[in-house]
């Protein structure tokens, strides 16, 4: 059941430093002031923007890499803290350097954004003893699912993450 005011949305966090400005699978800044010619789909050509990204690497701290018992920790977290903030929570994958999750949210952006601040920093206050600092990239990326097949195929992709250091929960899993 979708609460009022909400619809649902697919959710992406990364770690910090997972994603750099110069990044060989494709790039954009904000409000695309720099962007490469491809994405992670259809790639630039190689080179293209590298002294950015050494630029981008020397200045910023080591990439926040997690094991498998960390993603567990930061994706029960987030999931607590969502369910906390009264939103729907279907599907969730975590994998080393970011989550997926398929939810409902307020279609207020502002309060969206608050309520997923909100559940990030009690992600990082979860594993704080073992990552003290800065564990996300800033900002989230985030599409509303359009129709009843987006959401089954999300909530697919989603599940279908899977890798060493993974972790995946959906609704039916309690």
């Amino acid at each position: 059941m979708l609460p009022h005011g909400h619809a649902w949305f697919h959710l992406i966090l990364n770690s910090r430093g997972s994603w750099n400005h110069g990044d060989p699978r494709g790039f954009r800044s904000r409000k695309h002031r720099i962007h490469s010619s491809g994405d992670y789909k259809s790639p630039p050509p190689v080179g293209e923007h590298s002294g950015l990204l050494r630029y981008r690497l020397q200045q910023s701290q080591d990439a926040v890499r997690f094991s498998r018992a960390l993603m567990e920790t930061l994706c029960k977290s987030l999931l607590s803290r969502f369910n906390d903030d009264g939103c729907v929570v279907l599907a969730i994958a975590g994998v080393t350097n970011h989550v997926h999750l398929l939810q409902s949210l307020p279609c207020d952006l502002e309060l969206s954004r608050k309520i997923i601040g909100r559940a990030k920093g009690a992600a990082s206050r979860a594993v704080s003893r073992i990552f003290p600092g800065k564990v996300w990239a800033q900002g989230h990326h985030v599409e509303r699912i359009k129709d009843r097949d987006h959401q089954r195929s999300t909530f697919a992709y989603i599940l279908r993450h899977d890798g060493p250091n993974s972790w995946r929960w959906s609704f039916r899993d309690g």
